[in-house]
């Protein structure tokens, strides 16, 4: 389609015939041609699509060698192991009682320690210590404490049993007695101190006299 415009003084024309149109003093003004084109409502043509065969018989199956294998994508997997505690054993058998631990006690005590008195054993030549040389053996006596026994002869210890050497009963009292040795001289009297110290704790000193000690 084409769209013509004319400017002439006093009349315009578009499509009129050349003869009615003057040509003495006018002015002609050209202008730019324009063109306008609209959509055309012809359809543009299309391709022709490609026939589908209908007989798969004769296509070619695709095979193994010709599919690619897949891609295997490999996918991290993480394992949380929770950490498991073995239950403990469970005991059938029947429990013990705890073992009692023994309190320390004192040793038993017959009552308060008493002196009774020291009393002459024996009396033997002493071979080391020639011609008048001795060895007396007394016997403390006393009553009450109770044993492991120590004894002391002028206040140095001496060797002697610390159960004791035996026991006796006297007006209704139980005493025990216990032997230790000192040296002496053949004859004359012993004087000295004895003390003895029992297991409770309860111990005593005491001076005693011997009057004669002689050789045999």
């Amino acid at each position: 389609m084409c769209l013509c415009v004319a400017v002439v003084s006093g009349a315009a024309a578009c499509g009129g015939p050349p003869s009615a149109f003057p040509t003495a003093g006018v002015t002609v003004q050209a202008f730019p041609h324009v063109e306008v084109i609209l959509p055309s409502e012809t359809p543009l043509p299309t391709e022709a699509a490609s026939p589908v065969p209908t007989d798969t018989a004769t296509l070619p199956l695709p095979t193994a060698a010709d599919t690619p294998p897949p891609t295997a994508t490999e996918t991290a997997i993480i394992r949380l192991v929770l950490p498991t505690t073995a239950p403990a054993p469970v005991s059938t058998s029947t429990p013990r009682p705890p073992a009692r631990t023994a309190t320390p006690t004192s040793p038993p005590s017959a009552g308060p320690i008493t002196f009774r008195g020291v009393q002459l054993a024996s009396v033997a030549r002493d071979p080391a210590r020639p011609p008048d040389g001795s060895l007396v053996t007394l016997s403390v006596e006393f009553a009450g404490s109770g044993p492991p026994f120590s004894v002391k002869h002028d206040g140095q210890p001496v060797t002697a049993n610390a159960n004791g050497d035996g026991k006796f009963e006297n007006a209704g009292v139980n005493y025990t007695y216990i032997h230790f040795t000192i040296a002496k001289t053949c004859g004359g009297v012993i004087v000295g101190t004895a003390s003895v110290t029992g297991g409770d704790g309860q111990s005593f000193t005491h001076g005693y006299f011997i009057a004669d000690a002689s050789c045999p």
